[in-house]
């Protein structure tokens, strides 16, 4: 569900702040601009966000970002493939002075990206970098983990929101008309169980008796046409307690995600092309 509240605009510069630049780092920066004639526009917008940042109360912040997690607890049990992530504001978080500040897989500052906010987990393994990219107007998600198998085509998922797929490298694009992302607080990510390559899928195979099976060491996966979609019944017999949530199919190109229910789902009939991977999670 879609959790608003009174001071959304204020968390939202709290985590412009919280996600930024070191203060020595960004007077360097600010001092260097000031030598380029073309820069003024982008002076007068950091201007004015430390103008604004510099007003934030920041237990206002914290007492807010609680609430909005208790409302966004869903109260069931984590999978053992999940781990939730989330916005801290309290200091005795922060690794350093400017807290995370780690641009989109590169070492030097990026001008053109506009950072949003710092999703980690408690545990400090697991990090999102949610930034804005000013020419192409789309937010770009970058995921870092120390457990580098649970970052390709992982799931993403904020309360209210529909799925989010990266890549392989972790990271992922989308349209900034396309998501809110100034209400997202947290956010759980799931990573693949199990991947299986499903090669070209005629569709008269999937409109046949037979249909389609695939299978892997931990689980099958039955696939057949069902209205004007294609049924995926899962049948999982790996490790751990919880089954598989979702159903997920990447390629190059796109991504399509199922929420599983008693182990079945519908994708669209155009969701598996040639060079698909299909996973569950």
């Amino acid at each position: 569900m879609s959790t608003p509240h009174p001071n959304i605009e204020t968390l939202e510069l709290y985590a412009l702040r919280r996600s930024g630049l070191a203060p020595e780092k960004a007077l360097s920066i600010m001092d260097h601009l000031k030598t380029c004639a073309y820069c003024s526009d982008l002076l007068d917008e950091i201007d004015d966000l430390m103008r604004e940042t510099a007003l934030v109360d920041e237990s206002l912040i914290a007492r807010e970002t609680a609430r909005i997690m208790r409302m966004a607890s869903s109260g069931t049990p984590l999978a053992r493939n999940e781990t939730i992530l989330y916005f801290m504001p309290t200091a005795d978080h922060a690794t350093s002075n400017g807290g995370f500040a780690l641009a989109a897989k590169s070492e030097e500052t990026q001008v053109d990206f506009r950072p949003i906010a710092t999703l980690y987990s408690d545990d400090g393994h697991t990090l999102l970098r949610i930034l804005h990219e000013r020419e192409n107007t789309s937010y770009f998600f970058q995921l870092m983990s120390e457990h580098n198998d649970h970052i390709p085509y992982t799931l993403l998922i904020a309360p209210g929101k529909e799925p989010l797929m990266t890549n392989a490298e972790g990271a992922l694009r989308i349209a900034d008309s396309e998501l809110d992302i100034v209400q997202i607080v947290s956010m759980s990510v799931y990573y693949a169980l199990d991947r299986m390559r499903a090669g070209a899928v005629e569709p008269y195979e999937l409109a046949s008796h037979e249909g389609v099976l695939l299978a892997s060491e931990d689980s099958t996966l039955h696939l057949r046409k069902e209205g004007e979609g294609i049924g995926a019944v899962v049948r999982w017999h790996g490790a751990g307690q919880t089954p598989p949530r979702f159903l997920g199919v990447a390629s190059r190109d796109s991504f399509t995600v199922g929420v599983l229910k008693e182990d079945s789902t519908v994708l669209p009939l155009t969701s598996l092309p040639e060079d698909a991977i299909i996973l569950l999670y």
